[in-house]
């Protein structure tokens, strides 16, 4: 993804054999919040989302017994659906067209079949919310690589996704001639950066996501 870098309460349900809901609130690293359920056993159980720091709805859906299920919505800054996830289905329902415009990919594949049929691979967030989650490392990994730096530097965050499906990223720049790369992490106790990978036929497709 492309940027510009620049200088409680709790709730019971009826009978008790459902146990205790408890609602929440965690803070991530960029500012934004999440709101999330949690049952009796810590288990996340309902409704989940995220917002920015504005209390714009970034991501909404639900869990069940610490597993994401049903629809899960993405929204960008604007309100609008970026796009639909459905966990049951393990499908995309819906990406709107400016979402799936900005997700450039290549697919580590020999098989020209394979290239042009597979899945193309998103994020289950919005644009929005991805670069968000990035800012403040991208922020600090170019004050400190680069002292005497422009105003503004183009950056790309690189996603790869192995066949696996684990997820790995890092940025990439170029700057005076020479090319950066440093290694971009999410740690986030009560969130995951979630991804549809490439897909062809059942199988995971390796790719780089730009």
């Amino acid at each position: 993804m492309k940027l510009l870098y620049s200088i409680t309460l709790p709730i019971l349900l009826l009978g008790g054999i459902l146990g205790v809901l408890e609602t929440k609130k965690a803070i991530l690293n960029d500012g934004s919040k999440v709101d999330y359920t949690i049952d009796e056993n810590k288990l996340l159980n309902g409704a989940y989302s995220v917002s920015s720091t504005d209390n714009k709805v970034w991501l909404r859906g639900s869990y069940k017994d610490n597993k994401r299920v049903g629809n899960w919505y993405c929204f960008n800054s604007d309100g609008a659906v970026a796009l639909r996830y459905n966990y049951d289905l393990k499908k995309v329902i819906a990406i709107d067209d400016k979402m799936a415009a900005k997700i450039k990919f290549v697919l580590n594949d020999k098989d020209q079949n394979v290239v042009e049929k597979a899945t193309v691979p998103v994020p289950i967030c919005s644009i929005d919310q991805y670069l968000s989650l990035f800012n403040e490392q991208i922020y600090s990994i170019i004050g400190r690589e680069q002292k005497n730096r422009p105003k503004e530097i183009p950056v790309d965050i690189v996603a790869n996704i192995d066949s696996k499906g684990s997820v790995s990223y890092k940025l990439a720049y170029s700057l005076n001639g020479y090319n950066y790369s440093t290694k971009l992490i999410i740690k986030e106790k009560m969130y995951e950066l979630d991804w549809s990978p490439s897909t062809y036929d059942g199988k995971i497709i390796s790719a780089e996501v730009t």
